[in-house]
């Protein structure tokens, strides 16, 4: 079985990235409608943001709208789409494309990734666990689920700068068919059991 750095780049993953976006269209289709119709402000029912994702390159990420302007939540079912991360899969557009993978360290917004590196440059064990990522994480895909994106949703992360980048790292190393559904199994049992967290009030969050 294919791992590693192997099975980052190989037609292999690209197969299953293709199989889940397919398969999950519907629910995508799905959710969109019901925002448009119960929540979503007239003429807002994505917004979009720019991110980093392979090779440090700029890639457009929709999502959908669940904060207005002011970042105040647009009622009880926005919440539950968050709760459930069904405002995620607009994302699915980018990993059908190409832009990203289902499994892989979330692509974050370009000042985010500037300072995450800026930050982690400042003490040594930083400086190692950048130059980890720069030659195993950062060639590859980012991707919608990820370990380190789910420990942060349920709040359990310490050091937020270092423990992410060994987290990606980690995710990366590991990375074959096996670990992406153990990840997957793990979104889905936190999602039904209510443990994914929305941290932050920004409307692009």
């Amino acid at each position: 079985m294919k791992s590693g750095a192997e099975y980052l780049h190989s037609k292999q993953k690209r197969a299953v990235d293709i199989t889940l976006g397919s398969l999950l269209s519907p629910l995508d289709l799905g959710a969109s409608v019901v925002a448009e119709l119960s929540f979503a402000e007239p003429g807002k029912l994505y917004f979009h943001q720019e991110r980093t994702g392979k090779n440090a390159e700029t890639f457009t990420m929709k999502k959908i709208r669940t904060l207005d302007d002011n970042g105040i939540i647009l009622g009880g079912l926005a919440q539950w789409f968050r709760d459930k991360g069904i405002d995620e899969l607009s994302q699915l557009a980018a990993i059908r494309n190409g832009q990203m993978s289902f499994f892989g360290s979330r692509p974050l917004i370009p000042e985010e990734y500037e300072d995450l590196r800026t930050q982690a440059s400042k003490t040594l064990e930083g400086r190692n666990l950048l130059a980890q990522h720069d030659d195993i994480v950062m060639p590859a895909k980012r991707g919608l689920f990820s370990r380190y994106g789910l420990l942060c949703h349920t709040g359990g992360y310490g050091n937020p700068v270092e423990q992410r980048l060994s987290m990606d790292i980690e995710d990366h190393v590991n990375a074959s068919l096996s670990y992406d559904v153990q990840t997957l199994y793990l979104g889905i049992k936190m999602a039904v059991n209510n443990e994914l967290l929305r941290r932050g009030s920004s409307p692009t969050s």
